[in-house]
Order: C-alpha cells, then sequence, then structure tokens
C-alpha cells in the first residue's frame, strides 16, 4: 500500500498495473502520515470486472476500479467527481461538462490557444470538486482519461457549463432543477441513501454559490469568448 494526497485527502491504496502506478506518482507523499481513506482493488474485483469490460485489459480495469472507488469515498468529504474537462485561467477552474464525444477536451484547448500562458488543463476527464469551509475547490486526480491530462493542485471553482455542439454559440444560465439534473447525470450517483444524502447537499451547495450554465457552441475562438463572458457572469 502506498499514499497518496488527492483532492487535499490522504489516500491509502496499492497500485499494482503500470497505469495507475504511473498516474498516480504525481500525488505520491511520505509513509509517516495516517491515510484518510484507504481501499484496495482485489483480483476477484478485477475478475468480475472482466465480464463487464471485455475490450480492456487488466491494467486498465485495475485503474478504473480504483478511480471509482476514490469517487465513492468522496462523497463523505463533501466532494463529488465531475465527468468535466476543467481548464484554470487566471487562478479559477472552469468546467465542462458533457457526454464523451461532445468536445469538452477540443473546446478547453481552445481556452489554452486563445489565453496561452494565462490558462492550463487541471484535469481532462474526471476532476474532483470540494466544498470546503474555505470555498469551492476543484483538483486533479490521477483519474484523468485516455490523454493523462492532469495537474496535482486545487483551485477555486468559478463556473460550470453544460456542453453541446451546435452552429451558433449560445449560453444561458440553467435553472436549479436543470443544473441539479446535469450535474447528477455526470457524476457517480451511490446507491446508498446516506451517500447519495452526502452527495445531494453538495450538489446543492455547488448550484447556490457557482453559476452553473448550458452552453452551445461550434469550434471557434468567439466560442471561447462566448462561453468566458458567461461563465464570469
Amino acid at each position: 500500500m502506498a499514499l497518496y494526497k488527492i483532492a487535499d485527502i490522504i489516500t491509502e491504496y496499492r497500485a499494482r498495473g503500470s497505469m495507475l502506478r504511473g498516474r498516480s506518482e504525481k500525488y505520491g507523499i511520505g509513509d509517516d502520515v495516517q491515510p484518510e481513506i484507504s481501499f484496495d482493488i482485489t483480483d476477484e474485483e478485477i475478475i468480475s470486472y472482466r465480464r463487464k469490460t471485455p475490450l480492456l485489459n487488466d491494467t486498465e480495469r485495475e485503474y478504473m476500479i480504483a478511480g471509482a472507488k476514490f469517487y465513492k469515498e468522496l462523497i463523505s468529504f463533501g466532494g463529488m467527481m465531475l465527468h468535466s474537462s476543467a481548464v484554470v485561467l487566471d487562478g479559477e477552474a472552469y468546467l465542462f461538462s458533457a457526454p464523451s464525444g461532445t468536445g469538452k477536451s477540443t473546446h478547453t484547448s481552445l481556452w489554452l490557444q486563445h489565453f496561452g500562458d494565462r490558462a492550463f488543463i487541471l484535469n481532462d476527464d474526471k476532476p474532483a470538486i470540494r466544498v470546503t469551509d474555505n470555498g469551492i475547490f476543484v483538483y486533479g486526480t490521477p483519474f484523468s482519461g485516455k490523454n493523462d491530462i492532469s495537474e496535482n493542485t486545487g483551485v477555486p471553482l468559478k463556473a460550470v457549463a453544460v456542453l453541446s455542439r451546435g452552429d451558433v454559440n449560445t449560453a444561458k444560465k440553467l435553472s436549479e432543477p436543470q443544473a441539479i439534473y446535469s450535474l447528477l447525470n455526470q457524476s457517480v450517483r451511490p446507491q446508498e441513501p446516506v451517500l447519495m444524502d452526502c452527495l445531494m447537499k453538495t450538489v446543492e451547495r455547488i448550484i447556490t454559490d457557482i453559476p452553473v450554465i448550458a452552453f452551445s457552441c461550434n469550434i471557434s475562438e468567439e466560442a471561447v469568448i462566448t462561453a468566458y463572458n458567461a461563465m464570469r457572469g
């Protein structure tokens, strides 16, 4: 077992496969602290997961199981995973959430082109969000999608955009029920009632403090400007 600091939570797990071990490396810390989260990925779990994921290898299965376990534990720490690409601009995080293949990474790459050194990608697939005493923060995690773009840091959350493809760039603020649905639809939803209650409290705090917009866009510089203006409020 090794110790990692992910989303400011001391987390302990054993990374046997090269994928999980390699992506976890930048989050590693010393062994002189007590873990707040601890889990293991067993051979039995990997074997069971083979039936659901016939196109993956066991190294990839271990990585996915570890991510699912971490995000389930994260809920008890006032946190959630949001399937999104997180771009940081001037020290604040802007999240673009949508199903795979919609164009999240394509859009955030346009932010890097437009804003240059002012911007970087925090996590390109599954950033962690936490409600803390100091505000709502977004963190890079080892669970960073096929491109493995991730930074081991946390920054304040500025806004969330629910992204869709369109010919014209449009943005509008979502209603409270729409925002709740959109965030839950791209997150881990636990079966345990206690954890679901914790998750709902986190989501409600996020939509109270942070703008959540619907953003339809094409692939253009104008799309970046439209999103930025809407998310800045």
